[in-house]
């Protein structure tokens, strides 16, 4: 993991509630425990992609902004209704 991916990371993990950071060093440690299982440092990998994917997403302005937008209109009974079995 380069520099900046880290310092993102730690950005985010730095803003994480005390449950969620919970969460993730939780998580963070059963993959270890996995990968050292194992014998492959693929667990390990994977999770800090997916935490790294939340970060991105987390640390990006315009994209939380959009998605808090969204949350009030659903509370206002905006948006548009759908089955998920339509989808399968």
């Amino acid at each position: 993991m380069n520099y900046s991916k880290r310092n993102k990371l730690k950005q985010f993990i730095d803003r994480l509630s005390a449950k969620d950071r919970e969460d993730f060093y939780h998580e963070l440690l059963d993959s270890a425990y996995t990968a050292r299982e194992t014998q492959s440092l693929r667990p390990l990998v994977k999770t800090l992609e997916a935490w790294e994917e939340s970060a991105e997403i987390f640390l990006d302005s315009e994209t939380m902004n959009r998605i808090h937008r969204a949350e009030e209109g659903i509370k206002r009974g905006e948006g548009v209704l759908w089955n998920p079995e339509d989808f399968v």
